[in-house]
């Protein structure tokens, strides 16, 4: 009788135990879901502008003037503007002598 007892309880511990870590593993997965589309949504966003600003910037642009277009483009964008620098999201434009040289994406 002690046998049986010693077995059900093992199993009942084991049991729980795995339904504990199965359920954890579900939640893990689901929040690393999560965060993988809303950055694939970042990027997309970011790769939208990116397109539009390289389409439209078919003149030579100054900073003043790109700074323009892409506040036209998405005015509820948080837009930094440093010395020879425009940062749009992870998108950041570089300047020489007030004119574009290059076009940086991190994260991607």
């Amino acid at each position: 009788m002690d046998t049986w007892k010693t077995a059900f309880f093992t199993c009942l511990v084991l049991m729980m135990g795995s339904t504990l870590y199965l359920g954890f593993a579900l939640i893990d997965a689901g929040i690393s879901y999560t965060y993988q589309q809303e950055s694939l949504k970042t990027a997309i966003k970011s790769n939208e502008v990116l397109s539009r600003v390289v389409l439209a910037s078919s003149k030579a642009y100054t900073q003043e003037d790109l700074l323009h277009l892409l506040r036209e483009i998405d005015p509820n964008a948080f837009i930094a503007q440093e010395k020879d620098q425009l940062i749009i999201g992870d998108i950041t434009f570089k300047f020489e002598n007030n004119v574009l040289v290059e076009v940086v994406q991190y994260g991607i």
